[in-house]
């Protein structure tokens, strides 16, 4: 007998780790795994993505730290990121905008602010349809 892991929760995750590199982040959770670290660890909220194969939007963080852990400077950053988070889920690009630059001041290789910043100068330029529920879509797995 040869044990395989196989199913959903798999492909999931697969997808998941295949869209670290896009994102700048080590490790990505969804929903589930998120609620159950939540008491230990300090999460940021990353994406509402459909991820390739599915048709259910998927919300997806990354863990920051252990929650007992010290996070300086980092507080400043997660304001601005939350702040630029709720402009940009409310379709107000030039807002975001605006919070996603700070978040560049307090963490200057931070991938994830730089491909909201890209993301809400497509839109200035492209807006989106009054159908808009900020959810990505991933192009690849």
């Amino acid at each position: 007998m040869e044990p395989t892991v196989i199913g959903d929760a798999v492909n999931v995750t697969a997808r998941l780790e295949g869209l670290t590199k896009d994102y700048g982040r080590d490790l990505l959770i969804g929903e589930a795994a998120a609620d159950l670290v939540r008491d230990s660890f300090a999460l940021q909220f990353v994406d509402r993505v459909i991820l390739q194969g599915r048709t259910q939007a998927l919300t997806i963080y990354c863990l920051l730290r252990a929650a007992d852990v010290p996070f300086s400077g980092g507080n400043a950053y997660l304001d601005a990121y939350r702040s630029a988070q709720d402009a940009y889920r409310a379709a107000d690009f030039a807002e975001a905008s605006s919070e996603f630059r700070p978040c560049l001041q307090h963490w200057p290789e931070d991938k994830l602010a730089s491909l909201y910043l890209g993301r809400c100068a497509y839109f200035l330029d492209h807006p989106p349809t009054k159908e808009w529920n900020a959810v990505h879509v991933a192009s690849h797995k």
